[in-house]
């Protein structure tokens, strides 16, 4: 009993300390799509979700930033009605996003000659 005891600690330790280095350390992603930019602040639940409407697009910008060892991975949905024509463009996707891509601007995809791009910032 005592040998056993004597490794539960330092066990719990090393589970622990692990376990606090996976804290987030990322406070906005940001959108860019044509001229537009949106942004939405990361929550403590390690989600995002902004809206916004203007005179000819409804955008809805969701998802969830999870960190991984390193990297993060990054889940986004993007929803743009067209108010005038009635259309609707969606892109749902997953990406790792390394360390070193970080507050530069990652191409996550494009619909009908507009490209839509991610910026994790710290």
């Amino acid at each position: 009993m005592q040998y056993s005891t004597k490794w539960l600690l330092p066990l719990w330790l090393i589970v622990f300390s692990a376990l606090a280095g996976q804290s987030l350390d990322l406070t906005v992603v940001a959108l860019t799509y044509g001229d537009s930019v949106i942004s939405a602040d990361i929550g403590p639940d390690s989600r995002f979700k902004v809206s916004n409407r203007n005179d000819t697009d409804h955008i809805e910008f969701s998802g969830t930033v999870t960190k991984t060892s390193h990297d993060y991975l990054v889940d986004v949905r993007v929803v743009v009605d067209k108010i005038a024509s009635y259309g609707r463009r969606e892109i749902n996707t997953t990406m790792l996003v390394e360390n070193e891509q970080v507050d530069a601007p990652l191409v996550i995809g494009g619909v009908n000659e507009e490209v839509f791009s991610l910026t994790l910032r710290r």
